[in-house]
């Protein structure tokens, strides 16, 4: 299916697929099929899924109900900055094995951590358990 997706400036957000996750939030668990594009890195929650759960906004409490189940909502704060590392292949990594993967990284903000936050460019190789 050709998904055509437009920002709220109207600019044309690319779509390469859709994903379909397990979630989980407490005793609430749901599974969410959403579209994946290389232009968003964060999650955003459509008319669909909300209408889907018989979503129920309250700001008064703050919180939205889902399916039911309440979920509080909490501010982010102020989000200095951060980089992701996505997958750019479907891939299946063998157990008890290595292998180079290809990937995207994606930075919100180029400027760079502020001052007082540390950094970390580089990880140490390790074995996943």
């Amino acid at each position: 299916m050709m998904w055509r997706i437009r920002a709220a400036n109207g600019t044309a957000i690319k779509v390469i697929g859709t994903a379909t996750i397990e979630a989980r939030a407490g005793r609430h668990h749901m599974t969410i099929t959403g579209l994946v594009s290389p232009n968003v890195n964060e999650v955003m929650i459509g008319i669909g899924l909300l209408k889907q759960a018989g979503a129920i906004w309250n700001f008064d409490l703050g919180e939205v109900v889902l399916s039911g189940y309440p979920h509080k909502l909490h501010s982010r704060g102020q989000q200095s900055w951060c980089r992701r590392v996505v997958l750019q292949n479907d891939t299946v990594v063998p157990g008890e094995s290595e292998m180079d993967l290809s990937t995207l990284v994606q930075y919100n903000d180029l400027s760079g951590p502020k001052i007082n936050e540390p950094v970390d460019w580089v990880t140490e190789a390790c074995e996943v358990t």
